[in-house]
């Protein structure tokens, strides 16, 4: 049972509602494990409102396993498009990146839970400093293969 009636997607639609129109809900949709992701019947791994958006009519799941993202809205598509072309997760194509830095959105941390070092959007800023901190270029080494 919800607290005070609430379900998930009655969560999602109060947010678009204060969001508006011209606004863009964005949500980690996590895959299970590193390798394929099938974008449309991946269960997200991110939790009941992460899977509730990705159900929604009309949301977007970026291409990219484990990391993918979800959006509803005016920029879902701009957002979410040009992960597959990443070759890091959280690199200047990642939604992650382009949600924070082409369109100033505002990270809610929500249901973070057990595991709260799981804040996509930080290590968009670490994929940054790589180049500054010798500690973060060793960690940027490895592309990714997509494969659909």
């Amino acid at each position: 049972m919800y607290a005070l009636g609430c379900t998930p997607s009655d969560f999602i639609d109060s947010v678009m509602e204060i969001i508006g129109v011209d606004g863009t809900l964005c949500m980690p949709c996590y895959g299970v494990k590193n390798g394929l992701l099938h974008i449309s019947d991946t269960k997200s791994a991110a939790g009941i409102l992460s899977e509730t958006l990705r159900k929604k009519p009309g949301s977007i799941r970026s291409a990219f396993p484990k990391f993918s993202m979800v959006a509803y809205g005016k920029n879902a598509k701009e957002i979410t498009s040009l992960h597959i072309k990443s070759q890091y997760q959280f690199d200047e194509l990642s939604p992650y990146y382009i949600a924070s830095r082409q369109y100033n959105a505002k990270v809610l941390l929500l249901g973070m839970g057990a595991h709260s070092h799981k804040i996509s959007v930080f290590h968009c800023a670490t994929y940054q400093c790589r180049n500054d901190i010798p500690f973060y270029s060793e960690c940027f080494t490895k592309n990714v293969l997509v494969m659909l």
